[in-house]
């Protein structure tokens, strides 16, 4: 997420509900997450939450801080993916927070786009693995063409 999508997503408790309302439809994400006066993530803001303060006899100029506290469910810079998913699966939610150190937003994470998004981590090579990575280096195994890289996709294939 960009640092600009990520500030038209962060709003302040001052916000009425109308604003955050048109907001939210000049987002389209279905999530704002409201910010202390310090920066840090206060609660996140849902259409769902929207519908149902309205529902119970909020105004359009009531105000984000008046609404029922709601402690947000956030993810940490060092989360991977099945962190991610985990925590989506278990609070039943479709938008998940990062926040740094601080508590303060750095971006959101879409159920719908985790799939898209490339997770990067440390690789975690053993003896063997190593021994591995050295003897294709050592041999040229890993050639762009020839024998091994036909052999390698016709046995691919036969998983496939």
């Amino acid at each position: 997420m960009s640092p600009t999508e990520l500030d038209l997503l962060c709003v302040k408790p001052a916000m009425t509900l109308r604003d955050a309302l048109m907001r939210m439809e000049q987002v389209s994400r279905g999530i704002l997450l409201v910010l202390d006066n310090a920066g840090k993530l206060a609660r996140t803001l849902t259409d769902g939450d929207l519908r149902r303060a309205i529902l119970k006899g909020a105004s359009d100029s009531t105000l984000l801080g008046a609404l029922p506290v709601s402690s947000p469910i956030t993810a940490s810079e060092e989360a991977d993916a099945a962190d991610v998913l985990r925590l989506m699966d278990a609070h039943q939610i479709d938008h998940l927070p990062v926040i740094d150190a601080a508590a303060k937003p750095v971006d959101v994470i879409f159920r719908r786009e985790l799939s898209q998004r490339i997770w990067l981590s440390s690789p975690h090579l053993g003896d063997e693995e190593t021994a591995f990575v050295e003897e294709a280096f050592k041999t040229n195994w890993i050639a762009p063409l020839g024998p091994h890289v036909n052999a390698f996709e016709t046995e691919l294939a036969s998983h496939v």
